[in-house]
């Protein structure tokens, strides 16, 4: 049996695990929310790239935040949250055609593939930076 010493980083773990992913789920539905407003609404602001570059940006962040938590493999990790980034932003994109104003752009998607690379790079910055983690490619230990 464990001690509550010996339970207490597993606690905090989990509630750092539920924490993170709470916070991507309600970010991801923002983003979802203000892609899908009708074109009329939106004020013109004349090239929406680089919203899409920080909208994904801060999706990739806190999607390789929630991922490191699960997946130690820096590879794996790293496809997986370009792999499930890139794949919403395609379905965000093509959805689009069915709201009003609105029409699916290849640069938006282009603009969402460099937004999730900057936030999944930036991620493993700020980890090397504040901890003694680095990334374990297979193979190169």
């Amino acid at each position: 049996m464990q001690t509550p010493s010996q339970q207490r980083p597993f606690e905090t773990v989990m509630a750092v695990i539920r924490a993170t992913s709470i916070l991507l789920g309600v970010y991801w539905l923002a983003i979802f929310a203000a892609t899908h407003l009708p074109g009329q609404s939106l004020p013109s602001v004349g090239s929406d790239k680089l919203y899409h570059v920080i909208a994904f940006g801060g999706l990739g962040l806190l999607l390789s935040a929630v991922m490191s938590l699960r997946v130690r493999d820096a590879r794996t990790h790293a496809v997986l949250v370009l792999s499930i980034a890139l794949l919403y932003a395609l379905l965000d994109e093509w959805s689009q055609q069915f709201v009003a104003g609105r029409h699916p752009d290849v640069k938006d998607f282009v603009a969402d593939a460099c937004g999730t690379l900057l936030g999944l790079v930036s991620f493993w910055l700020v980890r090397l930076m504040f901890t003694s983690a680095r990334p374990s490619f297979a193979g190169t230990r």
